[in-house]
């Protein structure tokens, strides 16, 4: 049960940190 939601927990972390970076990449291109 602690391993699952540590599972989730890191799954929800990289997650966002994807989409962050994919935003950032994508206002570069807005920008340039």
């Amino acid at each position: 049960m602690i391993f699952s939601s540590i599972v989730c927990f890191a799954v929800t972390k990289v997650f966002k940190v994807v989409l962050i970076g994919i935003g950032r990449i994508h206002d570069c291109f807005l920008y340039y």
